[in-house]
């Protein structure tokens, strides 16, 4: 019968080479922008990783593309109605 430690030496042995197959996933692109982030030395760099963009004072950062759409979305006629909704009500 086996000891407590031979039986975990024996557990450990086994966990090893089950993970001794696996091969180093490729990096995952949302941790190489974070990795580069903080790798950055520029005083001018933005952290481009998931969540809100923000400026140093915390507000939030928007892009001039976002800025051109809700300009955009503002001067539009959003008040059509399209045709299938009356169809509904027929």
């Amino acid at each position: 019968m086996q000891s407590d430690n031979e039986r975990k030496a024996t557990d450990d042995s086994a966990a090893e080479d089950i993970f001794a197959v696996l091969k180093p996933s490729t990096p995952d692109p949302q941790f190489e922008v974070m990795r580069a982030y903080r790798a950055d030395t520029s005083e001018l760099k933005m952290n481009l990783a998931l969540g809100a963009y923000r400026v140093d004072g915390g507000e939030p950062y928007l892009f001039e593309v976002v800025k051109k759409a809700e300009r955009e979305l503002a001067s539009s006629d959003l008040n059509k109605v399209p045709a299938s909704s009356h169809l509904k009500h027929q």
